[in-house]
């Protein structure tokens, strides 16, 4: 009896069999969101992005920003096209890999425990936090260069400790070790701009790690050295893109919060916003360690104000927290390096994202790698001062997270339920009013649609938001309406090609032939290479009276677009 308890707690402690029970939870998770839609950035980066329809293409791109994240959508397209089958299975499998490479860096912290890594790897897995850098699609970038980060990291480590054991560089496996380690760094670079932080937490993992938090010698440093060349490289790429959020000035929109409490808009140089944006952020990191713990109430865009002014009594505290936390740090390098790496890698892996450079100011996916600096710190303490902790205690907690996470999943398989709920949490915001009109304009409902168009266009009375509220109009067949809103987009953009088209349709409709063949002719001037338009031009000159015209313009059409059902419906009536 006592042999076979053994054998089980054998079983149990078999690295291979715990990393089976990660990549099984994993799939447990997830494997019913193959089938999810696109959304939000996804329409921009790959269902709309021509360049990814060309494998040659993506390939001569590689070393261009984000590259080599695009290439991966470019196989997924020449696999499956714009099914999001592939596209969620790959994800999916990246997860897998990231958590797999979590589990093997938790071995090397905690080698002599055989429950802290899996349980550790398990947070990272399963945790609810991580859906929006697995199933949504567009941001595999994020946890593309999260898997790369962490085989790098752990290459390197290998490596040290193969140059330690050998005493000399030129050891053959020690050479295979580190030149992987930089090939695998500089990839993570070709996938997000984030892994120019990777030489700072090399030697984070290094002194608190590997030297125990002992003094730093300069040949360590002067080691790690080569790896600051994916850095240099990354920092060269953002300003000769010239489209670098280092440099940008463009006019952008933040909501800023008002004395009442409520939220406004709020326009401006981006450069002004730079260190609004660094202020929020000291209160942004704090509540991404809320939301990890308390994981309740998730959405896609929060539509997060910045802060009115930079002496916000909630930036100063979050400030003095980070600044206690880096004091902490300092104080428990000796006594607690693994606490202390755990606290460095959350604000190091943040940074980026949380510093000077304005962006949307709130996304669960940049949590997805520094959330790996929440475990730690969480089983560093535990293991330090709770060592007698068992860790089946663990377990309800895992299933509740795995629980989290599959109801989280189901939201993301069904659009108009999942921007519902954004635009109950965030009122204020008019983007997920915007994405909930999208899908329900898919689905045929109008009514509802032209009320979630309204509502964005009061938020934000944008040209594009008066097109999509006339867009809803003309479904309904009320065309006054339809009309006076696309004029209004008109006047902000008169040579927009999709609001001309638009306008051109509704004058059809109400029996202006001739106007609305102006229109239509003019959509194609501003747009020559949408076929689509042609076939709307078409319709508009049989519309006039004008046949022979109209079916040159189909066959047109047809030519390019055998399948043109408007095309189609023309010739059949000439015909005829």
């Amino acid at each position: 009896m006592f042999s076979e308890k053994a054998n089980i707690r054998k079983l149990i402690r078999n690295p291979y069999l715990q990393i089976l029970v990660v990549a099984l939870a994993i799939l447990a998770c997830y494997l019913h969101t193959l089938t999810a839609p696109w959304y939000y950035d996804d329409f921009n980066n790959i269902y709309e992005n021509i360049d990814i329809r060309s494998l040659s293409h993506s390939i001569k791109n590689l070393f261009k920003n984000r590259g080599l994240a695009y290439l991966t959508f470019s196989l997924n397209y020449f696999i499956s096209g714009l099914d999001t089958t592939s596209y969620h299975l790959t994800n999916i499998l990246i997860h897998i890999g990231a958590s797999v490479s979590v589990y093997l860096l938790l071995k090397i912290i905690w080698d002599k425990s055989n429950w802290i890594p899996v349980v550790g790897t398990l947070f990272f897995a399963i945790h609810p936090i991580q859906t929006q850098a697995v199933t949504y699609i567009v941001q595999r970038m994020t946890s593309l260069y999260a898997l790369l980060f962490l085989l790098s990291l752990i290459c390197f480590v290998y490596a040290k400790k193969t140059y330690k054991s050998a005493g000399k560089l030129a050891d053959k496996k020690h050479i295979l070790f580190y030149g992987t380690s930089l090939i695998l760094g500089f990839s993570s670079g070709l996938s997000k701009e984030n892994a120019a932080l990777l030489p700072f937490c090399i030697l984070a993992f290094d002194f608190f790690i590997l030297e125990k938090g002992k003094k730093y010698k300069w040949s360590n440093f002067i080691y790690i050295l080569p790896f600051f060349s994916t850095t240099i490289f990354l920092v060269l790429q953002q300003f000769l893109a010239g489209e670098s959020t280092l440099h940008k000035t463009e006019i952008k929109y933040y909501y800023h919060e008002t004395n009442s409490g409520s939220y406004r808009l709020t326009f401006g140089d981006s450069s002004v916003w730079r260190f609004h944006y660094l202020f929020t952020q000291f209160i942004i990191v704090w509540k991404y360690v809320r939301l990890y713990f308390w994981p309740i109430d998730q959405i896609l865009d929060y539509g997060h104000p910045l802060v009115k002014n930079l002496y916000n009594f909630r930036s100063i505290v979050g400030l003095s927290g980070i600044c206690l936390s880096i004091a902490t740090t300092f104080i428990l390098r000796k006594k607690s390096p693994i606490i202390a790496l755990g606290i460095t890698w959350y604000f190091l892996t943040i940074s980026l994202e949380s510093s000077i450079f304005p962006l949307d100011v709130m996304y669960e996916h940049r949590l997805y790698l520094p959330s790996l600096g929440l475990i730690i710190v969480f089983l560093g303490f535990t293991n330090q001062y709770l060592p007698k902790i068992r860790p089946q205690l663990f377990l309800p907690l895992l299933v509740i997270l795995a629980i989290l996470t599959v109801q989280r999943n189901q939201m993301w398989n069904d659009p108009v339920l999942f921007w519902s709920k954004n635009a109950k949490l965030t009122p204020h915001n008019h983007r997920p009013h915007n994405h909930l009109y999208l899908y329900l304009m898919g689905e045929g409902n109008y009514a509802e649609a032209l009320n979630e168009a309204k509502i964005a266009t009061n938020l934000l009375p944008s040209a594009k938001h008066y097109f999509t509220l006339a867009t809803a109009y003309y479904r309904l067949g009320q065309l006054e309406p339809a009309k006076n809103s696309v004029e209004f987009s008109l006047k902000a953009f008169p040579n927009m090609p999709d609001y001309l088209n638009l306008y051109a349709m509704i004058l059809g409709d109400l029996g202006d032939f001739t106007k609305s063949l102006e229109y239509a002719q003019r959509a194609v001037t501003a747009a020559p290479d949408r076929i689509q338009l042609y076939a709307y031009l078409g319709y508009a000159q049989a519309r006039a009276g004008k046949w022979e015209e109209a079916i040159r313009t189909m066959q047109y059409v047809i030519t390019f677009d055998p399948q043109n059902t408007l095309a189609l419906e023309i010739l059949q009536k000439f015909r005829k």
